[in-house]
């Protein structure tokens, strides 16, 4: 699937640690989304396979990962909101774009490579002497799930922290914090076991850190809902054998899924909602997150939220930096 969680993920655990040589929004860009346009297209317009052709190559981040962050760099006065909004900096020169164009399209190929029979990363030079499975792409994906989930764990809470420091702690560290835990909740979807479990962990301290940062001087409020939310992951883990083993049953399965995770939502956010107003938080994010926790029994629900949640983070840290009310 074009555009995963992993390689964000995998742009933010790396561009953390180069961005004071490369320039990181381009970095994420382009490894996140701009080589997955040949997979798309092949797709969408139905084109000949292979699905991962001369883009997923070490030729192509060479030759056209330089051209894109060249590109990006032609369109900084665009996307210098965008850098700003999610604390993207970096080294803004000409070279640090195409060299961050080019690690990020690397990054990309070397994330696919253990995956897909059809690559040849070393083309001209046939075959994928990296490749964890010669016959079957899902025995490859099962054999190294673990490692793409830690990368994806990783990545979300090396950003979470990395947002803390950057804005000083105190309340709009925290909220930036938590919130980036909180849109790392949507990425354990795509995560089996061992990743699903860092993710929601993850979302749990992140709900702490949000909910005391816009409590301000009652912090205990924010233990309260993450203590809540914990328990109702753990209920959720007990009935999971009873709702998806041999004896499920509708009914068990939407009551465990309303007391385990629509409720607590929707409490949380309850309680949120004033907090929310009287740090100034955007009514259009605000309105969006109402939206996405009322239909969130349908698919537009999750994405609406993700959205909010998205639309929050960057605007309401510098929002509470700005005011000093956290």
């Amino acid at each position: 699937m074009p555009f995963t969680t992993y390689h964000l993920a995998s742009s933010l655990l790396v561009g953390v640690l180069l961005r004071r040589r490369v320039n990181w929004l381009s970095f994420l860009i382009v490894s996140t989304f701009l080589v997955d346009v040949e997979p798309l297209a092949k797709l969408v317009l139905d084109l000949p396979d292979p699905l991962h052709g001369l883009a997923h190559t070490f030729a192509a981040a060479a030759v056209l990962g330089p051209a894109a962050g060249v590109a990006l760099y032609a369109a900084r006065g665009f996307l210098r909101p965008l850098s700003s909004a999610f604390r993207l900096v970096g080294a803004e020169s000409l070279g640090a774009y195409a060299l961050g164009g080019a690690a990020g399209w690397a990054l990309h190929v070397f994330m696919d490579m253990p995956l897909y029979p059809e690559m040849k990363p070393f083309y001209p030079l046939e075959g994928n002497p990296l490749l964890l499975a010669s016959v079957d792409p899902l025995d490859s994906w099962l054999g190294v799930a673990w490692v793409y989930d830690l990368v994806l764990a990783s990545g979300f809470f090396a950003y979470a922290a990395y947002l803390y420091f950057s804005y000083g702690g105190g309340g709009a560290g925290k909220a930036a914090a938590g919130l980036a835990l909180l849109a790392s909740f949507f990425a354990s979807v795509f995560a089996t076991g061992v990743g699903q479990s860092a993710l929601l962990l993850g979302a749990l301290v992140g709900i702490y850190l949000f909910y005391s940062a816009l409590w301000g001087a009652a912090p205990g409020r924010g233990a309260l809902l993450a203590a809540a939310a914990l328990i109702s992951a753990s209920l959720l883990l007990l009935v999971r054998p009873l709702v998806f083993g041999d004896f499920e049953v509708s009914i068990t399965s939407f009551v465990s899924n309303v007391a385990s995770w629509y409720v607590p939502l929707v409490a949380g956010f309850a309680l949120t909602w004033r907090a929310l107003r009287r740090v100034g938080a955007p009514r259009l994010w605000l309105y969006t997150a109402a939206a996405g926790v009322a239909t969130l029994w349908i698919l537009v629900g999750g994405v609406l939220l993700a959205v909010a949640l998205v639309g929050l983070l960057s605007s309401l840290p510098r929002r509470l930096a700005a005011s000093g009310r956290v």
